[in-house]
Order: structure tokens, then sequence, then C-alpha cells
């Protein structure tokens, strides 16, 4: 048995300690906000502060952050197995002393070939997840195929109770597609404790639309959504049974009052201008006419390509990557106390952020950030008082799936298109790296 029932039991006490301070007083990184260090773009594209890696000079880090390559694409698996291309959202767990990495792999069908279909959701397709187990000097124990037949397996999101929720972000179906043989877009489960791949299924009750990633309010077990389209919407799921994500209610954002609002046009002068917000039931999951046309259709409130997500006491945190009237992104904020809406950092080219994408938060609660926009993409730490600092950049595409060890010193992140995919451990001096 897992222990996902038995989560509730103590998250309150260690999602509280899990940061130190909180995000409530983030502000905008635009230019006329004195706490933001507003050069810094110009001083991190001086690359002489940052130090290249040996093993790939297209990637360069920050003083006080060293680098080890834990995993690469094309190595050869514990199970006979090659890491597949193209890393993406991850999650770090601790499975009995050992530090346990479950990493996504955006691949769609033309983009790779199932290495395991008599254990796959759909043989067709080669997405899924890989498991890496770690000693306590980040050697690999073993690594794994853990979820196999998925496709564009983009984000997702770690669990209370030692899981992580892999996303589809896709909704291909053999009607529409020749390359598949199952329909797509759900969720799918994959636990930290298992040790050689399970076939899955989808964890349909959440819905089927074009799922970026997710994050888990610990007190309530409630699941936060993001969903990667032009015109996106932001949904939650109310499980039956805290911990059990197979059934519950599905819901979807709606700012009060007012039909389909567009978040995409508020700027750094709506900072912090606090919407009032329902909760919309779906009652079918996956509709005829699609999700995503169904929830606009209650007058869902639209975001431009929401992604990364991350939960921190009674806030949930989401990236809409392209939002803005520029489409540099923008990050929101939902409080979940007084269900209210706001804008907590507007973007723009001229300025430190660009196209934010997975989120993760430290243990000083600062909000870490994973770019994806044209190269140069930096990997970056916004503390609570807005003040931005680099960890490190990429000549080479996204960075993504930033997620923290146990003790909150070791920071994992994949380099997407690396030589088709790496995935690192960032040794990190937080005294240094806060202080650039």
């Amino acid at each position: 048995m897992h222990s996902r029932r038995q989560f509730l039991k103590n998250s309150m006490q260690t999602y509280i300690g899990a940061t130190l301070y909180s995000l409530s007083t983030l502000v905008s990184c635009g230019p006329n906000n004195s706490k933001s260090n507003n050069n810094l773009r110009e001083l991190i594209e001086d690359i002489s502060s940052l130090s290249p890696l040996p093993n790939n000079p297209n990637i360069r880090i920050a003083p006080g952050v060293e680098a080890k390559l834990i995993s690469a694409a094309g190595n050869i698996m514990s199970d006979g197995k090659e890491v597949p291309n193209y890393p993406d959202g991850m999650g770090c767990f601790d499975q009995s002393g050992k530090i346990v990495l479950i990493r996504n792999h955006e691949l769609a069908p033309k983009f790779g070939e199932n290495q395991a279909p008599l254990l796959s959701y759909d043989p067709l397709t080669p997405g899924g997840t890989t498991t890496v187990i770690l000693d306590d000097k980040l050697n690999i124990i073993s690594e794994f195929l853990s979820l196999s037949g998925t496709s564009v397996n983009c984000a997702g999101g770690a669990t209370p109770w030692n899981s992580w929720i892999s996303c589809e972000e896709t909704t291909d179906t053999p009607s529409n597609s020749s390359l598949v043989s199952q329909k797509h877009g759900y969720a799918f489960e994959v636990f930290a404790s298992e040790t050689s791949l399970i076939k899955k299924e989808p964890l349909i009750a959440m819905g089927r639309f074009k799922r970026e990633a997710i994050t888990i309010e610990p007190v309530s077990g409630i699941a936060y959504q993001t969903e990667d389209t032009d015109n996106s919407c932001l949904y939650r799921f109310i499980p039956d049974t805290p911990g059990d994500l197979t059934s519950g209610l599905l819901q979807v954002l709606k700012v009060h009052g007012v039909e389909n609002f567009k978040s995409y046009t508020l700027s750094s002068d709506d900072i912090h201008i606090k919407f009032n917000i329902e909760w919309i039931d779906i009652i079918n999951p996956d509709p005829s006419n699609g999700l995503n046309n169904h929830a606009r259709s209650l007058g869902a409130a639209i975001f431009r390509r929401n992604e990364g997500i991350i939960a921190e006491n009674n806030a949930i945190y989401f990236a809409a990557t392209e939002g803005g009237t520029n489409k540099s992104g923008q990050i929101f904020k939902v409080s979940t106390d007084t269900n209210t809406l706001e804008l907590s950092l507007a973007c723009s080219e001229n300025n430190q952020i660009l196209m934010p994408d997975n989120l993760n938060i430290n243990k000083y609660g600062d909000l870490i950030v994973c770019e994806d926009a044209p190269n140069p993409n930096y990997l970056l730490g916004i503390k609570p008082d807005g003040t931005i600092y680099p960890i490190a950049r990429s000549m080479t595409g996204e960075w993504a799936g930033a997620c923290f060890s146990p003790d909150g010193n070791i920071l994992f992140v994949n380099a997407q298109k690396a030589n088709n995919g790496e995935t690192y451990a960032l040794q990190l001096d937080w005294n240094i790296l806060r202080s650039n």
C-alpha cells in the first residue's frame, strides 16, 4: 500500500515548514520597480560572470553553483533501454533515504519509438517517464523506464504522498491521428516506490485536455491544473478522497461577473489588483466538443499558454508563458483562502524574465523560474522582495523540471535540448547565489 491516504496527517506542519518566507509581496519585474535589479538581464548577458560547463560550454552557471551531469539522452539504463530524449517536468522524492527523480520525456509519435509496447498505455506512442534512483553522492543506483505509451509528457507535479503526476500536452485520438491507438490528454500517476515499469491507466476524472502541469494543495488535497493552449483555462480537481485522484469533481476558474475574462490584457499597471473568482463545476471531464471549448462556454477565464504551477501556503502561483500584450509572459497568483486572482509578475522583453515556464519554490521562499524563450534561456530565482538572481544560462533551449533535494540544497533540472536532453544536479551555496 502506498501512503497516499496518510499525507493529510502531517501536511500542514511539513508544508508551512517548507518555505521560510512568503511570496505574498512578490512584485513586478517591470522597469519602474525599484526593488527589482533592472539591469540584471544586461549583466547576465555579459557571460563573463557565468562559468561554462566542461562537458557543455553552451551551459553556464552562476557563482555559488556546482553542476554535475546526472543522466543524458541515449545512455543505457539499468533496464537495458535508452534514456529517451527531451526530458521535461520532474519531481524529486525521498524514498527510504535515497533520492528518487521521476522525469517526463516530451515525445510525440514522430520523435521516437515506444521501447516497451507490452507495458504501455498506447503501444504506438513513445512518451512517458524515467525514474532515477541516486545515492548520497549523486551516483545512479538504478535508472529505468517507469511510464510508457503516453504522448507529449510535458510537465506534471509531485504529490505529498510520494508520487509524480505526468501530464499529456495533447488531445490526439485514433479518430484524428493515425499515429495513436488510444485517446490522449490524460494525467498518469507514477510512485517513487516503484522499482520497474508498470502499465498505467489514465486518471480520467481529472479531465482530458492539453494538460501542462499540476500542483497539489497539501492541506486540502485539491489538484490545480494548467492547460497549454492560446486560450488556456485553469482547472482544479477536488478528489472524493484526498490522496486518491481516481474520482472527484473537476472545476474551472471564472472571474466573478465576467464572461471569459481576458487575463492576457493585464499589464504591470494591474499588479496585485485582486479579482474575485468562482469555480464552475464540470460534470463531464471529457465532453464531445473538447474540455477547453466546454470550459470557455461556461465563462472560464482565458490565459495564454498556462504552464508551470506551484502551491505555497494559501497561494497557487502559475505561469502564463505567452501572457501579456507582448506575449513575454505573466505569473499569476490564486489565493485559496480569499478566492481571488491577481497578476504577480508582468514580464517584457526589456526586463529580466522572458516566457516563464516551470516553477518551483526554494526553502527561502524564492520563486525558481525556468525560461522557455528564444535562446539564451535562464534559470532564475526571484526573492520575495522581487530581486532577481541568475542560477544558470543555456544556449540550447529551455530549462525544465526544476525540483529540490529533500534538504533543499541541490536543484535538479533538465536542459531539454542540450544533446537531446541532459539532467543536472546543481549544488547550491545559497548565501553566494542569493547575493549575486
